[in-house]
């Protein structure tokens, strides 16, 4: 089912991401950057395990434009690209991340050796913050666009991987000291009133 509907959505996605392109190359035809980038899902989605509540967990490469002036001018476009896309996706069905981690966010729209240094700061400088990114960025996949940007960034990932070999280690205690709260049944055990009452809104990359 989950797969079904990963499915479904992927396609809407995508063509709310043709349109926005369309529409912002038509408006813009002199600011276009003519630069490879990619839509990535992350988290659920980029492990093909989408809901129908899932809201949205994205992020952008886009290939270093290697001149400061064309730099500008792409971070620019596909500013407003992202802007664009998260408001369009919103409109068709996906709630925006409520920790903000979107496409239209800065951080989470960079140049392919931007995503390089910051997963490789992830991995050799963990904190909390950094392993619960990496628990999300890094079940990534290319949903629209130049998807040998995102192969050129998992390569990337791998050999940092490779050099620092005590990070999954970490990552993994980590996890197992965090471990939500089961029943004899499995099932998450929930206080229904106070500040643990089952919340809501959904997280992201949930």
């Amino acid at each position: 089912m989950l797969r079904i509907s990963t499915e479904l959505s992927d396609r809407v996605a995508v063509r709310v991401l043709e349109l926005v392109e369309a529409q912002l190359r038509e408006e813009r035809p002199d600011q276009t950057p003519e630069l490879p980038w990619v839509w990535m899902a992350l988290g659920s989605e980029g492990r093909r395990e989408m809901s129908f509540k899932a809201d949205q967990d994205n992020a952008l490469i886009y290939a270093d434009p290697h001149e400061e002036t064309r730099a500008r001018r792409a971070e620019e476009w596909f500013g407003e690209l992202a802007r664009r896309a998260n408001e369009a996706l919103e409109q068709v069905g996906f709630p925006r991340c409520p920790a903000d981690m979107m496409a239209s966010n800065p951080r989470w729209r960079q140049a392919l050796s931007g995503w390089k240094r910051t997963f490789r700061r992830w991995i050799f400088e963990p904190d909390e913050k950094a392993l619960l990114h990496a628990s999300i960025f890094f079940d990534l996949r290319a949903l629209y666009g130049a998807g040998e940007l995102v192969d050129q960034l998992k390569d990337d990932l791998q050999q940092a991987l490779q050099e620092e070999r005590g990070f999954l280690p970490f990552m993994m205690r980590n996890a197992l000291r965090n471990r939500p709260p089961l029943s004899f049944f499995r099932r998450f055990v929930l206080d229904r009133s106070g500040e643990q009452r089952p919340a809501s809104t959904s997280s992201c990359a949930g």
